[in-house]
C-alpha cells in the first residue's frame, strides 16, 4: 500500500546529515534516490545538518529544497538574558548559576544552543533546590 501511495502523507527524517562520513553521503545511492523522489516521490523529507554539510547535500539533490531553515544559536547577551529570565524569581540563584557555569568552559560552551541552555538552567535549579 505504501508503494501505491508513493509516500503520500509520509515524512522521512534524516537527522544529522552532517554526521555521515563523506563516503556514506556519496557512496550510498539509496539516500540520493530517496531524497530525489525516485523511490517515494510524494513523501516529505526533513533533513537536519550543520551548515557546512549542506554543500554535500546540495550535490546529492537534483533540485533545490522547497524550504531551508537555519537555527541560530544564542549570543553571549542572549545567554545572559535567558539566564536572568530563568532565575528572575531568585537573583541569588542567578548569580550563583552565572559563577558556576562560567567555571566549566565546556558546559558554558553548549549554552549557545537554546535548548541546552534551558535544560542546564532547569537541571541546575532542580539540583540547587535539593
Amino acid at each position: 500500500q505504501l508503494q501505491q501511495m508513493l509516500g503520500k502523507g509520509m515524512m522521512l527524517v534524516l537527522d544529522g546529515f552532517d554526521e555521515l562520513s563523506e563516503q556514506q553521503r556519496t557512496g550510498m545511492p539509496l539516500i540520493a534516490q530517496f531524497l530525489n523522489g525516485d523511490i517515494l516521490p510524494n513523501a516529505t523529507f526533513l533533513i537536519t545538518s550543520r551548515p557546512l554539510a549542506t554543500v554535500g547535500l546540495s550535490q546529492l539533490l537534483r533540485c533545490e529544497p522547497d524550504q531551508r531553515i537555519q537555527v541560530i544559536g544564542f549570543s553571549e547577551n542572549d545567554i545572559e538574558a535567558f539566564v536572568n529570565s530563568a532565575f528572575s524569581h531568585n537573583p541569588q540563584l542567578c548569580d550563583n548559576f552565572q559563577t558556576y557555569i562560567k567555571s566549566y568552559p565546556f558546559a558554558y560552551s553548549i549554552m549557545y544552543i537554546p535548548l541546552h541552555c534551558r535544560i542546564i538552567t532547569e537541571v541546575y535549579e532542580t539540583y540547587w533546590k535539593e
